[in-house]
């Protein structure tokens, strides 16, 4: 009878998932990480809690100093390609061990940033003008509004609440919000540029640009919008109709789109949380996202990078951290000088 395997004291519990993460990660950070590259990718796509790992493990190897003295030696047949399960190497005895000490040792002070980053989930209103809510650059912000509906403010962005006895109302002036209304009899009004949305209980994004440009990600519910401008007027009979897994955009002149939420736009709706998931994105998409929220820009040596797919859940408001993260990922050179950090090839 075959002897079941336990931890011995002082050792970490077994974590088979973390386990293919952390060798996956060692392989593909070594020189022939290319010719393992489809297969790593086939391992990815088993599903996020993969990629969730994964990218968790990679971050934390690019901080792991003490991994240099890891012995990497691993026994298993490197010809092997994962399909419907790992049948990649696996570390075997304390290399192992001090592999995953080292993660979770590192993962304490990690998982602590990832809280104390957190969006602040107090029942209170953030500093501003009376009337007014507000972030500064790199925060997220959630605030309960009187009526019990939730409000979190994206980077840099900032909102009106106005008073109103026949419906609930805010007005985005700068930004991007999640809105969570809480349902009631009176209508919950969004003005935002050229237009409004109108609702009695749903869940959606909502970001103005510079441009008077607005986008919305409708998450749940239904609601009604109207625009005003060239090619619309502000009156009922030119509501339109949103419902969840739409977005919606529109500009200065009225003029509306609407469309299906693709994948990578779902997966660009965790941003409250401070995280943000890249499924194979380009670079330059990525830094796009990330230069939204850092004092610090990250920039490229050779637009070309810009078209490198990256993998990974990567928290957006740590510039410094995402590109030592970046360079590890993808074998670049990081530069940081004048306030810029500079990714370049090795």
């Amino acid at each position: 009878m075959s002897k079941k395997s336990t931890a011995q004291p002082g050792e970490p519990a077994p974590n088979p998932l973390l386990d293919e993460a952390i060798s996956w990660c060692l392989r593909m950070h070594g020189e022939d990480a290319d010719q393992h590259r489809a297969a790593f990718e086939a391992w990815l796509s088993l599903g996020g809690v993969h990629r969730q790992v994964y990218s968790e493990v990679s971050e934390l190897y690019g901080f792991g100093e003490k991994l240099r003295g890891v012995d990497l030696d691993r026994t298993a047949d490197q010809t092997q390609e994962p399909r419907h399960a790992f049948h990649g190497p696996r570390w075997k005895g304390p290399a192992l061990t001090a592999a995953l000490a080292i993660f979770m040792g590192i993962g304490v002070f990690y998982f602590e940033g990832k809280r104390e980053a957190a969006p602040d989930r107090l029942a209170r209103r953030a500093l501003g003008a009376p009337g007014q809510l507000q972030t500064a650059l790199g925060e997220i912000r959630t605030i309960r509004l009187d009526d019990g509906s939730m409000v979190t403010l994206d980077t840099d962005s900032l909102v009106t609440v106005e008073p109103g006895r026949s419906n609930r109302r805010l007005r985005l002036e700068r930004g991007r919000i999640r809105l969570a209304v809480a349902t009631a009899s009176r209508p919950f009004v969004v003005a935002a540029g050229a237009g409004t949305i109108t609702t009695l209980g749903s869940l959606f994004d909502i970001g103005l640009s510079r441009y008077q440009e607005v986008d919305m990600s409708f998450l749940r519910g239904t609601a009604e919008l109207r625009t005003a401008g060239k090619w619309s007027a502000l009156r009922p009979s030119n509501a339109t109709r949103v419902a969840k897994g739409y977005r919606a955009s529109y500009g200065p002149d009225g003029r509306t789109a609407i469309a299906k939420m693709a994948r990578d736009e779902l997966a660009a709706t965790d941003w409250p949380s401070g995280l943000m998931s890249f499924d194979g994105v380009p670079l330059a998409q990525v830094l796009g996202h990330a230069n939204r929220y850092g004092v610090v820009k990250i920039i490229l040596a050779d637009p070309a990078l810009g078209q490198r797919r990256f993998y990974g859940t990567v928290r957006l408001n740590d510039t410094r951290r995402l590109a030592a993260v970046i360079a590890h990922a993808l074998s670049l050179q990081l530069l940081e000088e004048g306030g810029t950090i500079r990714l370049s090839p090795t």
